[in-house]
């Protein structure tokens, strides 16, 4: 599943970069949160580097003792 989820969100980031205003518009979303522009060789490494233990990890510190919530709409008494 992991594997998937990185080819999706790389096949997506690549697709996104079709044109000038999208790319500028990545270039701006860099500077403002990292302060630099990160090319979108460094962007894929980064993608490739996350493995499930990683997301276990940061699932696990996130939703470990902590309140959820969860709304829903329509008959739920079976499900």
């Amino acid at each position: 599943e992991v594997d998937r989820a990185k080819n999706k969100l790389l096949a997506t980031y690549l697709l996104q970069l079709d044109g000038t205003m999208p790319i500028a518009d990545e270039i701006g979303r860099n500077l403002l949160t990292l302060g630099r522009r990160m090319s979108p060789r460094e962007v894929m490494a980064r993608i490739q580097r996350v493995d499930a233990k990683h997301v276990r990890e940061v699932a696990y510190s996130h939703f470990h003792d902590t309140e959820v919530a969860a709304a829903a709409l329509g008959p739920v008494e079976y499900s």
